[in-house]
């Protein structure tokens, strides 16, 4: 569990550290790399940090899983993010404009984060019952 926690930890400290230089820096990283033409859309860089760090969280249980040879559980999870993905991509981004893809991201992969946790949580529980009786 000290593993899990300090790569968890990792993740949303790198999650943090992207969004902070975005809010500070972010216009001036754009214009330096791609121009004057790209600087009217940073606003699509918060909700694709938000997309990404939830997608790291959701591979990173899946690989738990995988390991845990709890294949039911990863499949599942990730069926499921591709049901909500087809079901509310077009009125997302039809809402939202382009960043309607992050947060059609960030739904699905929210939804299938919470599946894997769940799915992890009862694994470790059952082994760590095993284990104690």
């Amino acid at each position: 569990m000290k593993l899990f926690k300090k790569t968890s930890l990792a993740i949303l400290l790198t999650s943090l550290m992207f969004s902070v230089v975005i809010l500070v820096a972010g216009d001036w990283f754009l214009l330096l790399l791609y121009g004057n033409d790209i600087v009217a859309y940073d606003y699509l860089l918060l909700p694709a940090v938000l997309c990404t760090l939830i997608t790291a969280f959701a591979w990173f249980f899946n690989d738990l899983l995988l390991t845990l040879r709890d294949f039911r559980g990863s499949f599942l999870g990730n069926v499921s993010s591709s049901v909500i993905s087809l079901a509310i991509s077009f009125p997302m981004v039809c809402a939202f404009g382009m960043n309607g893809v992050s947060f059609t991201g960030i739904l699905s992969y929210s939804l299938t984060l919470l599946i894997l946790a769940g799915f992890f949580n009862s694994v470790i529980n059952s082994k760590f019952k095993k284990n104690s009786d």
